[in-house]
């Protein structure tokens, strides 16, 4: 996958969402925080990043379920990258 494609479908801006934010976040919170679009983030962002194994999801169930999103290893590594990129602007 090309870098101009994680652009295009906002990949990057959830991937330095999800450094600058390094807590524990369900879906609706980093929707309504960082701002990107719902059908966006679920049709496009997430089948992405997890193919590429950047973010991980987990669930706990309270009275409903609640799905959390965390970056991996891998995913952290190349947030900080992008940080850094983004600081130097």
């Amino acid at each position: 996958m090309k870098i101009s494609e994680l652009e295009q479908t906002g990949c990057l801006q959830l991937l330095v969402f999800l450094h600058l934010n390094d807590k524990k976040l369900n879906k609706s919170e980093i929707i309504e925080k960082s701002g990107i679009n719902k059908a966006t983030f679920y049709n496009k962002i997430l089948p992405i990043l997890k193919k590429l194994y950047l973010i991980s999801e987990s669930e706990e169930k309270s009275p409903t379920i609640i799905k959390y999103i965390k970056l991996t290893k891998k995913g952290k590594e190349i947030a900080s990258k992008l940080n850094n990129i983004e600081n130097l602007l």
